[in-house]
């Protein structure tokens, strides 16, 4: 089952790399941590929000997926409780979102027009948000940890711009809406 062994390995990854988190200390893990916690919370909204639109999973199903499901109770609740959170709210909804912790991840709305959460859009303003968020760390974190972390994370992120650039072109997409779709990375 393809599906079940990638979410499977997922987990695993991230688990081990909050468990590598959790064993850095004073100045290391204070820069590191709060990227990484970023990294999570992220991902778990948008894979979330995925399995809710896409595919029509119920909240329990969906929460035995995310990232660190199978932590301690603090943990879950630092890293899946926003993406636990989000699912309650309707996704057709936009006053539903209003004075959401994450409204930034919100794809656009015009109003009279029908309005659904866009997970590839929180995806893409996710990157853009831990990309920004990337480069300050690695400019503040000098001489820690969080300075490799923060460096390979924003050239990470810098690659996955350029596949979507990349195809962008390739389907014929004009400047602005690569850039739409780069998120400003491709400005930094």
């Amino acid at each position: 089952d393809l599906p079940a062994n990638e979410i499977r390995l997922d987990k695993q990854y991230y688990r081990l790399v909050w468990e590598s988190v959790s064993r850095l200390r004073g100045a290391d893990r204070a820069s590191v941590a709060p990227l990484v916690q970023m990294e999570i919370t992220f991902q778990n909204i948008v894979w979330a929000m995925r399995l809710k639109i896409y595919y029509r999973k119920g909240r329990e199903e969906i929460a035995s997926t995310l990232a660190c499901s199978d932590a301690d109770e603090r943990t879950k609740k630092l890293l899946c409780k926003p993406a636990l959170d989000a699912l309650d709210i309707p996704p057709d909804s936009w006053t539903a979102w209003a004075g959401w912790k994450y409204s930034w991840m919100l794809n656009t709305h015009e109003e009279g027009a029908p309005w659904s959460f866009d997970p590839r859009w929180a995806q893409l303003a996710s990157d853009s948000r831990l990309f920004s968020a990337a480069l300050l760390a690695f400019h503040r974190s000098a001489f820690t940890t969080g300075m490799l972390v923060s460096y390979f994370m924003a050239r990470q992120l810098e690659l996955q711009m350029i596949r979507v650039a990349a195809e962008g072109i390739r389907l014929g997409a004009d400047g602005n809406e690569i850039a739409t779709y780069t998120g400003g990375i491709a400005d930094a």
